[in-house]
């Protein structure tokens, strides 16, 4: 398989996973008014992509480690952070100030909502 197939076979499973997850976060905001699902579900959609690749930068960490071995030309070498950590720790926080707004936009300040976040990113 070719380098462009294999970026085109995980591109399609990244977006099926978005997808479900889509649906996933639907269901638990099924009590708020189609309406409001509507005017913000571009905000949902937001929250499943970054929980997917929030996924794939833990799956990355775990397998590569928190350092990674790079070269830069012929004579540098040698180890540098793992881009997967920064990316994480910047999307998680995202995640979960985007999900308290979303929160604050359907239900207002009164409704603890738990989205099924911490399962879905240990899952």
């Amino acid at each position: 398989m070719t380098e462009i197939e294999e970026k085109l076979k995980k591109q399609k499973k990244i977006r099926s996973r978005v997808k479900k997850r889509i649906t996933e976060l639907l269901t638990f905001y099924s009590d708020v008014p189609v309406k409001d699902i509507k005017i913000y579900r571009s905000l949902i959609e937001h929250l499943a992509f970054i929980d997917v690749m929030l996924q794939e930068y833990q799956e990355d960490i775990l397998v590569n480690g928190f350092q990674v071995k790079y070269q830069n030309g012929r004579y540098q070498s040698g180890l540098k952070r793992n881009e997967s950590v920064d990316l994480f720790k910047k999307w998680y926080s995202e995640r979960l100030s985007d999900s308290e707004r979303l929160k604050k936009l359907l239900y207002g300040e009164e409704k603890e909502l738990d989205d099924g976040f911490d399962d879905f990113i240990n899952s």
